[in-house]
């Protein structure tokens, strides 16, 4: 979610060139009638979202002893809603990498390193530097421009070289989450970060040059992937077969009326449509768009809307009848088709 408000940022700024929000401040005055009158603005948010990141690189022995700043613990019969280890989750030995405690599903991790959240975090705080770049050219935010641009490319670079570290196995498979003590966990979840969504997040397409110096950032080190050291696209290329298979995957799940990357909030047996329509968006196939455009289709079983869920045996047994999530990137789907290939949807 924090990944996400920096997506926010970034994309808004880079889409419309309107500096206004980022150079808001809300009033202090006591006798102002506003309702935001706590003098926060767009840079304390950021100051705030780094912050949480940062904190999170802590592992738990120093969690241990430095006090822990977040729980979260509540009765329920349902294992995923609540976190183990008296609510601070699993343990973690350090990465370089942020921890999370829940996925995007809201379902609790298995390990406390998600790496498609880490990465999704890299994307946006290569993003932030420039953003930020933009601000401090505009003589916006003054000294806090250039010194949240440097935290940020830190934690890119700290995060981005965890990830190629601690999340690759001998096959150069990217597991979805891991511990940092050897454990990695070989999924995905519909849900999105995901592994599946990587090309979708920009994972693959970043600048080759993005830990270089810049007049912001004169203080920031060399990273080993100046020397083309990562090399995230075979990575994908291997994991991506892997996601889509039932044999390696224990939440791909297929049945007599389609397939698909389900998860643990709704249980076994039923696809995401929001995974089918992520699988669509980061191929090049012709032949396996259409197959996905198809089985979306029939996954909305004649409502016209698509669902959260949907049974792979039985596309009549589905969970939420209008998932706003799924419809919103089905959408987005669409509208890159039209671009890109619209010889797919359109009738001549």
């Amino acid at each position: 979610s924090l990944a996400a408000f920096l997506k926010l940022s970034n994309q808004y700024l880079n889409a419309t060139s309107d500096f206004s929000c980022y150079d808001y401040t809300s009033t202090t005055s006591d006798d102002d009638d506003s309702s935001d009158g706590n003098g926060l603005s767009w840079f304390d948010a950021i100051d705030a979202v780094l912050g949480v990141i940062e904190s999170e690189t802590a592992d738990t022995a120093q969690d241990f002893e430095n006090g822990w700043w977040y729980s979260f613990q509540r009765e329920t019969s349902v294992a995923t809603d609540t976190l183990s280890e008296g609510g601070r989750g699993p343990p973690s030995r350090s990465t370089g990498m942020s921890k999370s405690y829940f996925r995007p599903s809201d379902d609790a991790q298995s390990l406390p390193f998600l790496i498609p959240a880490n990465a999704m975090a890299v994307v946006e705080l290569v993003k932030l530097k420039d953003t930020l770049q933009l601000l401090e050219d505009q003589g916006i935010g003054g000294s806090r421009a250039p010194s949240l641009s440097t935290r940020s490319i830190a934690l890119a670079q700290s995060i981005e070289e965890g990830i190629w570290k601690h999340a690759l196995n001998s096959q150069n498979v990217l597991a979805y989450e891991v511990d940092g003590y050897g454990g990695q966990y070989f999924m995905d979840d519909a849900n999105v970060p995901s592994l599946l969504s990587l090309p979708f997040l920009g994972f693959l397409d970043l600048p080759p040059s993005r830990y270089a110096q810049s007049k912001s950032n004169s203080n920031t080190p060399k990273s080993a992937d100046d020397d083309n050291t990562y090399d995230w696209l075979s990575v994908y290329e291997n994991t991506r077969p892997r996601l889509l298979n039932s044999s390696t995957n224990p939440f791909y799940f297929e049945g007599s009326d389609g397939e698909g990357v389900g998860g643990p909030h709704v249980g076994y047996g039923y696809a995401w449509p929001m995974s089918i329509t992520m699988r669509a968006l980061t191929s090049d196939d012709d032949d396996e768009i259409s197959a996905c455009l198809d089985l979306l289709v029939k996954s909305s079983a004649g409502t016209g809307l698509l669902h959260e869920s949907f049974n792979v045996n039985d596309v009549s047994d589905f969970t939420r009848s209008w998932f706003a999530w799924a419809n919103t990137l089905f959408g987005g789907l669409i509208i890159d088709l039209i671009e890109q290939k619209p010889y797919l949807i359109l009738n001549q």
